[in-house]
């Protein structure tokens, strides 16, 4: 269980620096960021309680991502207008 616990702190440690690609030093990159980690670790888990956690992690963590997506295109659209 520990190690579960340890696993999951780190997800959302990957979850709070927004990373999409991360570099572990051992193994090959993770490019699924912290929403497909959720996701893998809700699917691999045996127990419902915490494969119904990390999935709602992993929505959460689409929310964000795309209100953090929009908010940058609404910003480049202003700043194209004030240029042009």
């Amino acid at each position: 269980m520990a190690e579960s616990q340890q696993a999951l702190a780190s997800l959302d440690g990957i979850a709070r620096t927004g990373a999409g690609t991360l570099l572990p030093g051992h193994g090959e990159p993770w490019r699924g960021g912290a929403e497909a980690g959720y996701r893998t670790a809700a699917r691999r888990t045996t127990s419902l309680p915490e494969q119904r956690y990390l999935e709602q992690r992993a929505v959460r963590i689409g929310k964000d991502e795309h209100a953090s997506a929009t908010s940058t295109e609404v910003d480049r659209a202003r700043h194209d207008r004030q240029k042009g």
